[in-house]
């Protein structure tokens, strides 16, 4: 089960994901993928991590409209 803020989240996520067809997506559970979020440094949620060619380029912790992620993706 999802918390409130991850709820309220996935409608922006995959609104990013439609704007943004060209990157790829992965979600976490985190309950069940406990080893790749402390690898990630991943402590709260909801949070979206942008990285490019391997190197994290940007961290979005808690909700964010998805048009301010594209802007802030894109710039990078």
């Amino acid at each position: 089960p999802w918390c409130p803020p991850c709820i309220k989240m996935k409608p922006e996520v995959e609104k990013l994901k439609s704007a943004l067809k060209d990157y790829t997506f992965i979600a976490l559970d985190g309950e069940s993928d406990i080893a790749i979020l402390n690898k990630l440094n991943i402590q709260g949620f909801p949070q979206v991590v942008y990285y490019k060619q391997g190197a994290e380029m940007i961290r979005f912790s808690g909700y964010y409209p998805s048009t301010a992620m594209e802007k802030e993706i894109l710039a990078k």
